[in-house]
């Protein structure tokens, strides 16, 4: 089409002309071009039979072998190959505590039990902290009789004092490389705060019925950070808030 028929097209639909009909032109010049005069008219009436919701008269069938049963069975496998193989969590709350009070308590396991939601699940589980006070090698046990808890451990495995503390964690549940991270960072005016990120990541590789229980990793997993954020948040409000490693502070009767 010469350029002054299409700026006349322009300035029709400019003037109220409704653009598909220009749309339509052009595209019934191209499937002519492509496939012979008179082919434009059979895909407008597909278009607009699709438009409309309907189905060609004619649609190519295909047979799939193995029953009913095959079928879902290779449905499911193509689903798990592209659901992901990791899964990664991250939440955040903030506190007005002093940051060596922050640190201090994610940097040892002793408080697991006053802001982990883990035990709410089961009052009567047991725990056993061993290895150093506080820092890398610092270790928790756990032990339930419920199924669903079964038997775990963290264990603090990188430590950057008042930057961050990384925890391995061992479990029941599906994957593996399971770790905790929390990340310290001063906010708030002058700094006087503490944005606390704790971050949960899992591998499941090529299991794929790990792939599938990541589907529910952000309601299960995720909900349980979000609560055991609040209980900590709680928590350190009970703490005076004042740096005890500050120079000049004595210690007196820790």
């Amino acid at each position: 089409r010469p350029m002054s028929e299409i700026d006349a097209l322009r300035a029709e639909c400019e003037a109220g002309r409704n653009p598909k009909e220009a749309k339509v032109l052009l595209a019934r010049e191209l499937v002519e071009r492509f496939h012979g005069a008179g082919s434009s008219d059979a895909a407008v009436e597909d278009f607009e039979l699709r438009a409309r919701g309907g189905v060609p008269d004619e649609i190519e069938e295909v047979t799939l072998s193995g029953g009913p049963l095959g079928i879902v069975a290779v449905l499911a496998l193509a689903v798990g190959l592209v659901l992901p193989s990791h899964r990664h969590i991250s939440e955040s709350v903030e506190t007005n505590r002093k940051m060596t009070i922050v640190y201090d308590t994610v940097n040892n396991l002793n408080r697991f039990k006053d802001w982990n939601p883990l035990v709410l699940r089961d009052p009567h589980m047991q725990l056993n902290v061993s290895g150093p006070a506080a820092g890398v090698g610092a270790r928790l046990d756990y032990n339930s009789t419920d199924g669903r808890l079964g038997q775990g451990s963290w264990e603090i495995v990188e430590s950057v004092p008042n930057e961050k503390v990384v925890i391995k964690v061992e479990n029941p549940q599906r994957g593996h490389e399971k770790k905790v991270q929390f990340l310290l960072e001063p906010t708030g005016k002058n700094n006087r705060n503490v944005k606390i990120t704790q971050t949960y990541d899992v591998d499941y590789g090529w299991n794929l019925l790990g792939r599938y229980a990541g589907l529910y990793v952000s309601r299960h997993v995720g909900d349980d950070v979000k609560l055991g954020l609040g209980r900590m948040t709680n928590m350190l409000a009970s703490v005076p808030n004042f740096d005890y490693r500050a120079e000049g502070v004595p210690l007196v009767d820790l």
